[in-house]
């Protein structure tokens, strides 16, 4: 007894149209994501002269790619957004992030002791602290633009 598909074409149709919607529904995700968090952190950010403050962004990156202090949210197929702070004026963001330990100074000022600073983090504690939301928002988006595309007849 043979079996007869019906609907083949219409299926496939749906199939093509997947990634693209789900690229889309995750690069809004991603954006929104790193919005939201950049805003976090500079909050948590402790300000001076506003270089630190002014080093938090966000782009869209390979994975890896970033300033001092980076975390990379991975998305569709190579999409992904990097979350950064320091470099430039703010060469000092992992030095403000972990403390620093006690030592004696070199340079100009050798010979004398440095007390060490303590340590003030904003950025990684932030992240983890929103690492399930961001997941579960990015997930959320890829399975409503998934169920979108397969509503469609």
């Amino acid at each position: 007894m043979a079996t007869k598909w019906t609907g083949g074409d219409k299926l496939r149709r749906k199939l093509r149209a997947m990634p693209a919607q789900v690229a889309i529904a995750a690069s809004r995700a991603l954006v929104q994501n790193a919005t939201e968090l950049v805003g976090k952190m500079k909050n948590a950010a402790p300000y001076d002269d506003g270089d630190l403050f002014d080093s938090i962004q966000w782009q869209f990156t390979n994975a890896g790619a970033g300033g001092e202090t980076a975390s990379s949210v991975k998305g569709a197929e190579g999409l992904s957004v990097t979350v950064s702070a320091g470099g430039g004026l703010a060469w000092y963001a992992t030095w403000v992030e972990y403390g620093t330990p006690p030592h004696i100074n070199g340079g100009k000022f050798a010979g004398t002791q440095h007390p060490g600073t303590v340590k003030q983090p904003f950025f990684w504690p932030i992240y983890r602290l929103n690492k399930r939301r961001i997941r579960s928002r990015l997930s959320r988006a890829q399975n409503k633009a998934i169920k979108e595309v397969a509503a469609r007849g």
